[in-house]
């Protein structure tokens, strides 16, 4: 065991690991995958070592050495990097929402690209794996009453390669192009409604009134509807200036430092707006937050269904409290109501 674990915990191996400023476990794997691959087979020899140890160090290096793990971790290495990329992008509290966009298309490029790319990943995975063959799923025939002309020559069968890039490769890029695109699209519908803001300098008066008639009606309560007026006005003051190509924010200030929020009330209210739209959102941490909130010593025999609705009536607590409770409440004690007419 001595020699396996000394790959794996000697200097050049934490040089390594430091070098790579991902440090995910992917990317790790991805770089000392026969290392890992040797510590375990010492793990295994070693007498010294438990039988329950020894036991789960063979069941991990048999993973390991087929071929579709290396293939998967090869992929996952260099999604999870450009992922990450993105991730710290969206951490930063200067990124704008049009920023968001871009390093989503980004994403979405990426994504489409690695759909294209399974013999390369194949021939990388091939290099490193112990295993040169894929699974092959072996299903037992079912009996099949046959219709007259009908046969079994139409089943498709497809090989261990083939079943593995359509029915796993192919689903999991599938899947989070989807939702990156999902993703992509909410950011690009806010950011339609505030282009007004975004694009002025290339609108016309016309459409900025336009637009700015669509943003009003969207904000009822916060924007009114000369808003359209001031940003007419307003872009004519920036022409003069020649500032047309400031950022929202360094507009913001602008209007603050010259103390024309006076002169332009709504378009300073939409830019605080458009400002303050958070680019990232972390909902399920906040599910977490009302877990520990919900779940504390006075109700740990909760069971699993009442806590999901306690939780869930905590997150959407404003949705909620609009609700008018008592047509259920009477509708409930009607349903339990005991007593009886004689």
């Amino acid at each position: 065991m001595a020699d396996g674990c000394m790959r794996l915990s000697g200097a050049g191996y934490r040089k390594r690991a430091l070098e790579q400023d991902e440090g995910h476990a992917t990317r790790t794997l991805e770089l000392f995958y026969t290392e890992t691959i040797a510590a375990l087979v010492a793990i295994e020899e070693d007498p010294h070592e438990k039988a329950i140890t020894r036991n789960e160090a063979t069941g991990i290096r048999i993973q390991l050495e087929l071929l579709e793990t290396a293939f998967m971790q090869g992929l996952w290495s260099f999604l999870l990097t450009s992922f990450n990329a993105v991730s710290k992008k969206l951490q930063n509290v200067n990124t704008t929402i049009s920023e968001v966009i871009s390093l989503f298309n980004g994403l979405v490029k990426v994504v489409s690209d690695t759909r294209e790319e399974f013999d390369q990943y194949e021939e990388k995975a091939l290099s490193i794996s112990t295993i040169q063959e894929y699974k092959t799923l072996r299903q037992r025939r079912r009996n099949q009453n046959l219709q007259p002309g009908e046969n079994r020559d139409n089943s498709i069968q497809l090989s261990g390669r083939d079943n593995f890039r359509v029915n796993t490769f192919n689903v999991i890029l599938d899947r989070t192009l989807t939702e990156l695109t999902r993703r992509r699209e909410a950011y690009q519908k806010i950011y339609s409604k505030f282009s007004l803001i975004t694009d002025m300098k290339h609108l016309s008066n016309e459409e900025l009134r336009e637009k700015s008639i669509i943003l009003s009606q969207y904000y009822t309560q916060d924007l009114k509807e000369n808003l359209g007026n001031e940003m007419v006005f307003f872009k004519a003051y920036c022409t003069e200036k020649k500032i047309l190509n400031y950022s929202p924010l360094e507009l913001l200030k602008m209007l603050r430092q010259d103390n024309l929020q006076i002169s332009y009330p709504n378009l300073e209210i939409a830019l605080r707006m458009f400002l303050s739209i958070p680019i990232s959102n972390c909902s399920a941490e906040r599910s977490f937050s009302v877990l520990k909130r919900v779940k504390n010593y006075l109700r740990s025999s909760l069971s699993e269904n009442k806590l999901n609705a306690l939780a869930l009536l905590t997150i959407e607590s404003d949705l909620f409290l609009s609700i008018d409770c008592e047509d259920i409440i009477r509708e409930f004690a009607a349903e339990k109501s005991r007593r009886k007419e004689l």
